[in-house]
């Protein structure tokens, strides 16, 4: 399968990835994982291991919570057009990305509710909570352009039209390349896209990414499934990209509607981040 975010947008999948930052060129994660988060040496996110990011988002819940964080997002479509959608994102963003190139993360979607809007039904609106990294470029971009970043997403989904029983949710790994400046949209490569199968909302389950650079590929996997590598040219990987990151997040899609308020809401609750041991902040 292969196309534009937008496009996978509406098999349940990202309408536009709005982005920030990128990677280094390194070596495969051999080492043990290690334990970065288990909310428990703080009450408060600590601003050495992360920094909390939202984007045109309406309501917003942040908190450490016993020993998990609950994130809250929501988001609101347009009334004046029965074209588009409003989107939002939220991201737990990790202080070190440079150092990693694997993460695990124990997420569960604990509430979930979106409307989509008869009018403008080739627009559903969807959510997607997922784990990014990104981690190096093409040669196209350069300092402050992101044109050629390479992106890998794990994530569960779910759209307004989906005809899965209630409560399911589509898990997907992604690899994306930016294609403008500040990476506002995406393509997939060719197959760079595999199914993980399903989630379900109020239960737990895993994502995980690892960075396998001498053997040009990504690991992807979710639940108690064998991972599942995605390979890339190694051509491609010419530099590192053109800014750090990776994180934990919530992206939202509303559709706009004008015969109806339109409303996509998410809340996750993270548990256990394990990455490669050396990335670990102590």
């Amino acid at each position: 399968m292969n196309g534009t975010l937008n496009e996978l947008g509406r098999r349940g999948l990202l309408v536009a990835v709005l982005l920030l930052g990128a990677g280094a060129r390194g070596e495969a994660s051999d080492e043990s994982l290690g334990l970065y988060e288990d909310w428990t040496t703080s009450r408060t996110i600590r601003s050495d291991r992360w920094v909390a990011v939202d984007t045109t988002t309406l309501e917003v819940e942040r908190e450490v919570k016993g020993h998990h964080f609950l994130m809250r997002t929501r988001r609101e479509g347009g009334a004046a057009s029965d074209v588009g959608f409003a989107g939002a994102r939220q991201r737990l963003v990790f202080t070190n990305p440079v150092t990693i190139d694997r993460i695990e993360a124990d997420i569960k979607v604990r509430d979930l509710a979106m409307t989509g809007c008869l009018t403008n039904a080739v627009q559903p609106s969807r959510v997607i909570n997922a784990v990014f990294l990104n981690k190096f470029n093409d040669g196209s971009g350069g300092p402050g352009n992101m044109t050629g970043d390479h992106l890998i997403s794990v994530g569960a989904s779910r759209a307004s039209d989906s005809h899965d029983p209630d409560g399911v949710l589509r898990v997907v790994g992604t690899l994306g390349r930016c294609i403008d400046a500040a990476c506002s949209n995406a393509f997939s490569i060719p197959g760079g896209i595999v199914d993980l199968g399903t989630a379900l909302v109020d239960e737990h389950f895993t994502v995980r990414v690892t960075w396998d650079s001498p053997n040009n590929r990504f690991l992807v996997g979710a639940g108690d499934s064998p991972d599942v590598p995605i390979v890339y040219p190694a051509a491609i990987n010419q530099k590192p990209a053109s800014g750090p990151f990776a994180d934990i997040r919530t992206q939202l899609v509303a559709a706009n509607c004008t015969s109806g308020v339109t409303a996509t809401d998410s809340t996750i609750v993270v548990r256990q981040v394990r990455t490669n041991a050396t990335a670990v902040i102590p």
